[in-house]
């Protein structure tokens, strides 16, 4: 399984996951330029910045720590970017959907406000 396919797989189970909890999914792959946002989501009218990381359960490194401060601040540059474009003037957080599989089954970790940028 390529990086690619490995992406597409997590996306698709966030977005199920946290459209059952309630999130309206905007838009998955969100780009500009080089920046990505894998999930932009809405709830409680706060814009949702989300990113996905998904591990076997086998690997050197879980979902959740492979998110160290170099991609949250690729993510908050992303976001920055989506609130110019958008003209979006609102309340925002960052979550992190970390998925672990185990052979043919997933775990789900959803960690809201998993940081907090300083704009």
């Amino acid at each position: 399984m390529n990086n690619t396919d490995k992406g597409n797989i997590g996306e698709t189970l966030a977005s199920k996951y946290l459209a059952r909890k309630g999130y309206q999914i905007l838009v998955c792959n969100w780009r500009y330029y080089h920046l990505e946002i894998d999930i932009v989501a809405k709830k409680d009218n706060k814009m949702v910045f989300v990113e996905v990381k998904l591990r076997f359960a086998n690997g050197a490194q879980s979902a959740r720590d492979s998110i160290n401060r170099n991609k949250e601040q690729h993510l908050i540059n992303a976001a920055e970017a989506w609130i110019a474009t958008y003209n979006f003037d609102g309340e925002s957080q960052f979550d992190v959907v970390a998925i672990t599989q185990h052979g043919k089954t997933y775990s789900i970790e959803h960690i809201e406000n998993a940081f907090n940028p300083s704009f």
